[in-house]
């Protein structure tokens, strides 16, 4: 990671090969948007403004413990991306990188949204409410 991380900002860490199936299912805007998010928390880590608890454990079925979501672009924007508080290979607590994708998908579409994949991501199955 370049440059020095400030005080309130977390580093991250990104597995390369999940970001890019995330990527792979969403259109253009949002592939650009979180490709750019991406490239700006690497170089800075994500301030603590930006960062916001998941539900550890939430009536949709999913449990979040130890993890947290930035919005995309900002806290109006539509997309997610989900990290959990780990310890990384760089020796340092930070967050490492679980899923992205759309907070909350239109109703009446049968896509899962960002939450339901980190959730299948850290546990193995997909939640059930």
């Amino acid at each position: 990671m370049a440059g020095r991380i400030g005080r309130d900002n977390a580093p991250v860490h990104f597995d390369d090969a999940l970001f890019a199936a995330d990527l792979a299912r969403l259109q253009e805007t949002a592939r650009r948007a979180l490709e750019e998010a991406r490239s700006r928390y690497e170089r800075d880590g994500i301030p603590a403004s930006e960062r916001r608890h998941c539900h550890a454990e939430h009536h949709s079925g999913t449990r979040l413990t130890g993890c947290l979501k930035v919005y995309i672009p900002d806290f109006a924007g539509p997309w997610r991306i989900v990290y959990q508080i780990a310890w990384l290979a760089s020796d340092e607590l930070g967050l490492e990188y679980v899923a992205a994708g759309v907070g909350h998908p239109p109703r009446g579409t049968r896509r899962r949204n960002v939450y339901q994949l980190a959730h299948y991501r850290l546990h193995g199955h997909w939640p059930s409410p």
